[in-house]
């Protein structure tokens, strides 16, 4: 099985971001989403002020260690300014 994270701009002159693995490298545990959030995202775009529109809020766990993952992006000389999480109205994702 394979696993996929899309990262669609919605600006026409940045670049899309599509990050894919292998269930026999690594799973969808909490430390792994955020992997694919942190260390491929977040680095490769190199942006100052980075918004995701996520489709879904599901573990509490998940939420934890992703936000504890982008606050300690931001907090480092490299990362961006800001990220913002923007969820969908409840029921139509």
């Amino acid at each position: 099985m394979v696993f996929n994270e899309s990262f669609a701009s919605l600006t026409p002159d940045k670049p899309d971001y599509v990050i894919l693995w292998h269930e026999a490298l690594s799973g969808r545990l909490s430390g792994d989403v955020a992997s694919a959030y942190i260390i491929k995202c977040l680095v490769t775009c190199g942006s100052d002020r980075v918004v995701f529109w996520a489709d879904n809020c599901s573990a509490q766990n998940k939420n934890w260690t992703l936000f504890t993952a982008i606050a300690c992006c931001v907090n480092a000389e490299w990362g961006p300014s800001e990220v913002c999480i923007k969820f969908l109205e409840r029921g139509h994702t």
